[in-house]
């Protein structure tokens, strides 16, 4: 069996870019020049595979990341034929998702609060990522209003360290 291939998707890094200054607020702990976005080129998904997974540069590869000068720290990783089949604004959702899964803290990620993250369900349904769903578009038009109670991997803090009454 092969190993995989890849290739990076420069669409999807300037969708990060327009994320990240389109919603600062939301996206604030990402620095888009430490994101890679990789898409597997000689292999299809298999029955178990994720369509698109995030994980952090660990260990040898951070280390020759680092001994290279490359700031990456984290990959975002899917297979260039899903990428082809969506469209925009799908593009621009599965990308939000996957940093919303990076964490402030270096080298690691945050968990969906529960099936999905919560500040994505409350602007799309459930099934927002089966095939077929109609999405808006995050990048063009009028910015998204996201819940910024929502975001996730925040503290139990408030402002200025006072813990949040409940």
């Amino acid at each position: 069996m092969a190993e995989r291939t890849y290739s990076v998707i420069k669409e999807a890094q300037d969708i990060i870019n327009k994320l990240v200054e389109r919603y600062p607020d939301v996206l604030w702990q990402i620095r888009p020049n430490q994101i890679a976005v990789l898409g597997i080129d000689n292999k299809e998904p298999g029955k178990r595979s994720r369509d698109i997974s995030v994980r952090s540069a660990k260990n040898a590869e951070k280390a020759i990341l680092m001994m290279n000068n490359i700031p990456i720290r984290f990959i975002i990783e899917l297979f260039w034929v899903n990428w082809n089949t969506w469209d925009t604004p799908k593009k621009e959702w599965k990308i939000l998702k996957s940093l919303l899964m990076i964490s402030v803290d270096e080298g690691k990620l945050v968990k969906p609060d529960c099936v999905e993250f919560k500040l994505i369900l409350d602007q799309v349904s459930f099934d927002w990522d089966e095939e077929g769903a109609v999405l808006l578009s995050l990048t063009i038009g009028d910015p998204v209003k996201f819940d910024m109670n929502l975001r996730p991997g925040l503290d139990e803090e408030g402002e200025e360290g006072e813990e949040k009454e409940d």
